[in-house]
């Protein structure tokens, strides 16, 4: 969805396909059109809600669009979606007019960090990790149609897992890995987060930090397995095993920050459900294209950023930064703030440009061989949370600050 439609009142809302008949559910009720929507208490037992939305153009879970669309809500829940008039619509439901405007499964978010940055003045602090700031998050989310993030490993304290248990008026549900493990300096590559992850240094470590997690039940436990461009000395494979094997005793699926083809392959040994960021050393091999499918791996590639070298104009800026929807939700001071790291990308783009068109003058694998184009190539029966996000997922990790972004070498997270 372009930021365009987005400025055109776009509506939208989280479907879900459940079976051949289209039922479909809200994912967050807080989050979506009904909120502004229910029955008056009434002298006796209490009328279900219902709402009738009609005229829009409504992209449903699978793909496919219904023009001219109606569906209707009830109790929180899609319950009929069809063409309009076609569809049986209850005595007495609230009618919306939604002519004009199109509706749309909302965006998963599946790598996220959010509560440090200040949206207003874009500095990032471990001061700023405060409820309010972490809802002003999740809120913002919401507003540029989000309807769930994943926090990956930089949650102090208890919060975002309270939070978590939590309904929250206009905003994205949360889930969490808690901290995440990594090798110190090597987790998160901004300095205000660097040292929020667990220290581990020794097999005995990780299986503590994850012994540690266990009894907050975090979504995931996330590993960070990246030298940081040879800066960092990052786990060893004995270490991150260890972790991912304590995960599954604890009975929690583990998942990876990976950067090098070789961890990727042997993190997948270890019993990594998943990668964050897709593989970016090299290209991958036929041999973790087996591995990836024997063993049922779903990556989470990055869709775009302020420092991707390939979005950089003759300007210096990306395209979107003129967008008016980013004039108007984000910050002008948090632009300024990240205006550096523009530069730096056009920078690295003038140096890597030779070596770029050389590799894209060679002939290419069919469904190519970079990572996300082999889980395509893989292929899946399943779509689990993560997995979906990596065709609907904004890179912006906090919502609405301009990060760098993990293109070809640092800044990622």
């Amino acid at each position: 969805m372009t930021s365009q439609s987005m400025r055109s009142n776009v509506a939208t809302a989280a479907l879900h396909q459940a079976g051949k008949r289209r039922t479909l559910s809200l994912l967050a009720a807080g989050l979506f059109l009904t909120a502004a929507f229910s029955w008056p208490a009434a002298a006796q037992a209490p009328r279900p809600a219902v709402t009738v939305f009609e005229g829009a153009r409504l992209i449903v879970g699978d793909g496919s669009a219904i023009e001219n669309a109606a569906f209707i809500v009830e109790n929180g829940r899609f319950t009929v979606v069809g063409r309009n008039g076609q569809v049986m619509v209850p005595a007495g439901a609230t009618r919306v007019d939604l002519s004009g405007k199109t509706v749309m499964p909302a965006i998963v978010d599946a790598h996220g960090h959010p509560g440090f940055v200040d949206a207003v003045t874009g500095q990032m602090s471990k001061a700023n990790f405060t409820r309010e700031n972490y809802i002003d998050h999740l809120q913002r989310y919401a507003y540029h149609g989000v309807a769930a993030t994943i926090s990956t490993g930089t949650d102090m304290g208890e919060l975002a897992y309270k939070l978590r248990a939590e309904t929250i008026p206009n905003a994205a549900l949360i889930r969490t890995v808690g901290l995440g493990l990594a090798y110190p300096g090597s987790g998160p590559a901004d300095s205000s987060r660097n040292d929020v992850p667990y220290a581990v240094t020794s097999v005995a470590e990780a299986r503590k930090a994850v012994q540690d997690l266990a009894p907050h039940k975090p979504d995931f436990v996330k590993i960070w397995v990246d030298s940081r461009g040879g800066r960092q000395k990052k786990l060893t494979p004995e270490m991150f095993a260890a972790a991912a094997d304590e995960a599954h005793k604890q009975g929690l699926p583990a998942i990876a920050h990976v950067f090098d083809l070789d961890d990727a392959k042997l993190l997948v040994r270890a019993g990594v459900e998943g990668f964050l960021h897709s593989i970016r050393d090299q290209e991958v091999d036929d041999e973790f294209i087996k591995l990836a499918k024997e063993h049922d791996i779903w990556i989470t590639p990055n869709l775009g950023g302020i420092n991707r070298a390939s979005l950089i104009r003759e300007n210096g800026t990306p395209a979107w930064l003129d967008e008016p929807l980013v004039r108007e939700t984000i910050a002008p001071a948090m632009i300024r703030e990240r205006a550096p790291f523009v530069r730096e990308a056009q920078a690295r783009g003038r140096r890597a440009a030779p070596a770029r068109i050389r590799r894209h003058q060679r002939p290419q694998a069919p469904c190519g061989r970079r990572a996300a184009g082999a889980r395509q190539r893989c292929g899946r029966r399943r779509q689990p949370l993560a997995r979906a996000a990596d065709a609907a997922r904004i890179r912006q990790h906090g919502c609405g600050r301009l990060q760098p972004d993990g293109d070809d070498r640092r800044g990622d997270a």
